[in-house]
């Protein structure tokens, strides 16, 4: 599996639902994403990234989405992935409070 290593530490702000979820939401990215805990928000976030990015990639939209941020590619090399290509993006962020942000 080829790994896309994006250079761009996004935050995300973390709060409880009024049903007690976990909701986290990145402004950088504009993306609000749940989960029932905090270990299932993380993976949800990481899942999301990843498919973001790959349709980014795949509509040919990436580069121009990263210039535009100043963002880079760290590691990896962005082509548009065949049918037997398995890549995974690797998008690092952290989690704060809500009220931290």
């Amino acid at each position: 599996m080829a790994t896309i290593r994006i250079d761009a530490n996004l935050e995300w702000r973390v709060h409880r639902g009024a049903t007690g979820v976990f909701i986290g939401v990145c402004d950088a990215m504009g993306l609000a994403v749940e989960g029932d805990d905090q270990l299932e928000l993380e993976s949800v976030i990481a899942e999301t990234l990843h498919f973001v990015f790959l349709d980014l990639l795949e509509d040919d939209l990436l580069e121009r989405f990263l210039h535009d941020r100043g963002w880079r590619v760290a590691s990896g090399v962005l082509r548009k992935p065949t049918p037997e290509d398995a890549l995974r993006f690797d998008v690092p962020f952290r989690l704060v409070p809500a009220h931290a942000a």
